[in-house]
């Protein structure tokens, strides 16, 4: 049996087979050579989480305001609802980072130096951020769901493009496997690119999120006998989405919470779907008691009271 990912290539007959091995071994040489620091300057280093979290935010912001101004929202209005969701994600996920991650060694001033000490924990101030532009859409009415459609839309794409820089910062390593792995620096084991299936899921995401913000009025499923559909389709199936990654980080990392986290965002992205179809959970349950005997001489002394 050929053994993928060695420190040498072997060949067998199968011509095929020989293709995929001599792929994987080019890709798993150039995976050693990972790109944390893609640039030094002086004292200046640019980071490959950095400059895709640019990008990716650079890119998300226009896929704001093009959708934002598809729907004839004003575009002061959207810049800043988009910046103050950057400031408030920065604050979420340093102090996360603070608390959970790599803060916890570093002193107080080492913190609040981002560019020169980095560190994000994502997921705790992108849950900031989403509270703030509901907040932001609260103040000047505008529809939330339809905000949040467009959020599930830019928040696809952008954690798609990050993933890319965290693959290259060699960080988010899995679980060691013999198939399908790359040698991370310091590592001496294959393990699993967690950022790579990042990439990937959340690209679906973005894909799907997208086409289903544009076509949800169509579907006959979704719209049931209302004259309109509801909007929040795209965001439900965002968090479902989010829900399936975190399940497929429990099998890569196998750490039980991940199961837990994935399970309650998928069950809430499916119920909210369920939900915003217009279906209700309906429990009929009949309840047949005998009245206990007390009851039954209450009723019949209120009688001779009545009689009297």
């Amino acid at each position: 049996m050929v053994i993928l990912y060695s420190d040498q290539r072997q060949v067998t007959s199968n011509r095929f087979q020989n293709l995929v091995v001599g792929f994987l071994w080019e890709f798993q040489c150039i995976i050693k050579f990972m790109l944390p620091v893609l640039l030094t300057v002086g004292p200046v280093r640019i980071y490959a989480y950095g400059l895709f979290l640019f990008v990716g935010l650079f890119l998300g912001l226009f896929l704001w305001w093009r959708m934002g101004r598809d729907e004839n929202l004003d575009e002061v209005d959207l810049f800043d609802a988009f910046f103050l969701a950057l400031v408030w994600f920065v604050i979420g996920a340093r102090l996360a980072n603070w608390w959970w991650g790599t803060g916890r060694e570093m002193s107080w001033w080492q913190n609040l130096a981002l560019f020169s000490y980095p560190g994000l924990i994502d997921w705790f101030g992108i849950g900031l951020a989403i509270l703030s532009v509901i907040a932001y859409a609260r103040k000047h009415n505008w529809a939330i769901m339809k905000i949040l459609d467009m959020v599930a839309v830019v928040l696809s794409f952008v954690l798609a493009i990050t993933n890319i820089g965290g693959f290259l910062n060699g960080s988010n390593p899995g679980r060691v496997v013999s198939f399908l792995g790359v040698r991370y620096p310091g590592s001496a084991n294959l393990v699993f690119p967690v950022d790579l299936w990042g990439v990937v899921w959340f690209g679906l995401s973005w894909w799907l999120t997208l086409k289903v913000r544009r076509e949800f009025r169509f579907y006959e499923w979704y719209k049931g006998k209302r004259r309109t559909a509801k909007e929040g389709l795209s965001f439900m199936v965002f968090v479902a989405m989010v829900g399936f990654y975190y399940l497929g980080d429990y099998w890569f990392k196998n750490q039980s919470y991940y199961c837990w986290v994935g399970l309650g965002l998928v069950l809430s992205g499916l119920g909210g779907i369920y939900y915003l179809a217009g279906k209700k959970l309906e429990l009929k349950v009949e309840w047949k008691t005998k009245p206990s005997e007390w009851k039954l001489k209450w009723q019949k002394w209120l009688k001779k009271l009545k009689r009297k």
